[in-house]
């Protein structure tokens, strides 16, 4: 396996699946105390300013 392939393995397919976990857990977390506004807005706001953020950050290297 190159460096690259090494790379693109631990850092950016393991690194999404981490990352997701967490937020899944943070999601479950507050389900399970029944917090929903909580969930809502974490929710909305992290996929909301996820996007927005891909966004900008494609429209800077253009």
């Amino acid at each position: 396996m190159t460096p690259n392939e090494n790379v693109l393995l631990i850092t950016g397919f393991c690194g999404g699946f981490t990352t997701f976990s967490s937020f899944a857990d943070d999601m479950w977390v507050l389900g399970s105390k029944g917090d929903w506004g909580t969930f809502a807005l974490y929710l909305i706001l992290s996929v909301v300013f996820g996007v927005l953020l891909v966004w900008g950050g494609r429209a800077l290297i253009r």
